[in-house]
């Protein structure tokens, strides 16, 4: 019996081909059901000034001016400033969304954050988070959910600029949904936007297939820079350990089959 195993995303799954005969290269697919779902909230507004954003700051002793170093988004941070749940997805209950930034600045950082529009593809204003600094520092700046307007108004796509000393230095692109990954499971096919026969041990002759069955709902994300909602990519190893087959994957804005969509209501790839 050799062990198999596909990793995708931030998971992996394995399962068994019984039998030391040689698996032979087989036909896959990759689907996208446009099932785009427009939501009917509220619009969000920004009426709590600085209640709505927070930032904290702490100096460090080294790194020269004018530099950006690491940034990423992340559910919270340690006491070494290092990330704690580093994602693009976050979950209407979440507490809050955190930018977390390594920067040297003379004056001001800077962060403007924006949602999708309801009825076309522009960005609409939410809240700015300010440091006053000079130095090198860590700094996290965010936005709270639970509580606040995020939390009532998803699934949405977001996105935050960055300015250090008032020049735009980058972009990060992250959702608000109550959806996410939903399912991960091989299976021994995928029939409307279904999988078939889930199990995780496969048998040389009987089954003509191995299907992975990914199912990620209300997906809002979408990046501007890429032009992409999500990006994916699926590896498939031998039991020896060797890459047997990679298949990358990205899916089209929603707001290209309908400008008042929010999200896909699901995508899948098997």
């Amino acid at each position: 019996m050799n062990t198999w195993k596909v990793v995708g995303w931030i998971l992996f799954v394995s399962f068994c081909l019984v039998s030391p005969v040689a698996v032979s290269q087989s036909t896959s697919g990759v689907f996208l059901e446009p099932a785009a779902d427009p939501t009917d909230t509220p619009v969000i507004s920004a009426t709590g000034g600085g209640a709505l954003g927070f930032s904290e700051v702490e100096p460090i002793p080294y790194l020269s001016r004018a530099t950006v170093g690491r940034h990423v988004m992340c559910k919270g941070r340690d006491s070494n400033w290092d990330p704690v749940y580093p994602t693009t997805i976050f979950k209407n209950n979440d507490e809050k969304v955190i930018l977390l930034m390594t920067v040297v600045v003379n004056s001001k950082v800077e962060s403007r954050w924006f949602y999708r529009s309801d009825s076309s593809k522009s960005w609409v204003y939410y809240t700015s988070v300010t440091s006053y600094v000079s130095g090198s520092y860590y700094i996290a700046h965010g936005i709270g959910i639970n509580g606040y307007l995020p939390g009532n108004n998803f699934p949405r796509g977001w996105k935050v600029d960055v300015f250090l000393d008032y020049e735009y230095k980058f972009s990060e692109f992250f959702e608000i949904t109550d959806g996410g990954l939903e399912q991960c499971v091989t299976c021994s096919d995928v029939v409307n936007a279904q999988p078939v026969g889930v199990k995780s041990v496969f048998k040389i002759g009987v089954d003509d297939k191995v299907a992975l069955y990914v199912k990620i709902t209300h997906a809002a994300y979408f990046n501007a820079a890429t032009n992409h909602c999500n990006d994916a990519k699926v590896v498939w190893y031998s039991p020896n350990g060797n890459i047997y087959k990679q298949l990358n994957i990205y899916w089209r804005d929603y707001k290209d089959i309908d400008e008042t969509s929010d999200y896909w209501g699901f995508i899948y790839t098997s």
